[in-house]
């Protein structure tokens, strides 16, 4: 449902287009190209993101979805708005606040990068390198080429 109502079509639509049929293996060539920045720089954003977000309205949004009807049961789970709403309801500091969610947020990383390791064949690149930008082109043409 949620693909039709942010697309207006059908996720059977969405998979005949790009040749997905339920088989094992896609109807076209793949190529994954992954970005992966070093963890103590992502880490570093992570606690600037999550500053940037409180800063810049984070704790009002969440009060107002909870006070204009309230977050639905999927909502609520996305990474921080409980906590969020514990401090604008003066359970929490914000101080604590924004550790639990730099804390929640790195855990959630963490399962990413193990669950992307399952994967075979992603070309991993680090962005902050010159390379990368001209390296993912050159996956993309290399991917171009073979679906041809």
């Amino acid at each position: 449902l949620e693909v039709l109502e942010q697309t207006g079509r059908r996720l059977s639509d969405w998979q005949r287009e790009w040749g997905w049929h339920g088989a094992a293996t896609p109807a076209r060539p793949l190529r994954l190209v992954g970005l992966s920045l070093p963890e103590a720089l992502h880490a570093t954003r992570i606690s600037a993101r999550v500053r940037a977000m409180l800063e810049h309205g984070w704790v009002e949004e969440a009060r107002a979805i909870r006070d204009g009807g309230g977050f639905g049961p999927t909502a609520i789970q996305a990474l921080g708005y409980r906590e969020v709403l514990e401090l604008a309801d003066g359970k929490a500091t914000r101080a604590d606040c924004e550790e639990r969610i730099v804390q929640l947020t790195r855990r959630f990383v963490r399962r990413q990068r193990t669950w992307f390791r399952s994967f075979a064949g992603i070309r991993w690149l680090d962005p902050t390198q010159p390379t990368a930008r001209a390296e993912a082109r050159a996956e993309l043409v290399r991917a171009d080429e073979t679906s041809s």
